[in-house]
């Protein structure tokens, strides 16, 4: 990829990764179960991290540097938190429309890891920094992981109406 696609994606990924923690704490908000408002804090939470390390990989590749290794980028995390970086192209309201209960944020959670997951596997594909690729695995593979802990948790709350945690525990985030 050249120095201009990588800058690209990488400007698209901080996008979805702001919308995505603009969306859960927003959905956050309209749900009622708290253990749902928990999850959903955490994975704002989550997207907060991969904004940051996507934010530390654009400014290296911005100033002519190369991808810095995952662990690296992870180290480098910005201290100030929940930084607003495009509000004109955020597709938030998009995302809200129509979300009127904990069943559909949770449908629409999906549809949004889903996209996250096949934007980083593509990005990984496309990759020929071997740096590059395992951030965008990296994330690719924690997008495929909400997509199965949202998948998960509407499934139970279609059948049992309350929220699922596997095994009865609570989430890593609840502590």
């Amino acid at each position: 990829m050249s120095e201009q696609t990588v800058l690209e994606v990488l400007v698209r990924a901080m996008i979805t990764e702001q919308d995505g923690y603009d969306f859960y704490m927003a959905a956050a908000g309209r749900v009622e179960d708290e253990k749902g408002k928990a999850m959903l804090k955490g994975l704002a939470n989550d997207e907060i991290e991969h904004l940051h390390i996507l934010q530390s990989e654009y400014d290296k590749v911005k100033g002519g540097e190369s991808f810095v290794d995952l662990e690296s980028a992870r180290a480098d995390l910005p201290t100030e938190p929940g930084m607003r970086l495009f509000p004109e192209k955020s597709n938030l309201g998009a995302m809200l429309d129509g979300v009127t209960n904990d069943e559909e944020a949770l449908r629409v959670a999906l549809e949004f890891e889903q996209k996250g997951y096949e934007m980083y596997s593509k990005a990984a594909q496309d990759a020929t920094d071997a740096n590059a690729r395992e951030v965008f695995e990296y994330l690719a593979k924690q997008e495929d992981g909400h997509y199965e802990l949202i998948q998960q948790t509407l499934n139970y709350l279609v059948d049992d109406g309350m929220w699922f945690f596997q095994d009865g525990e609570l989430p890593m985030f609840e502590g």
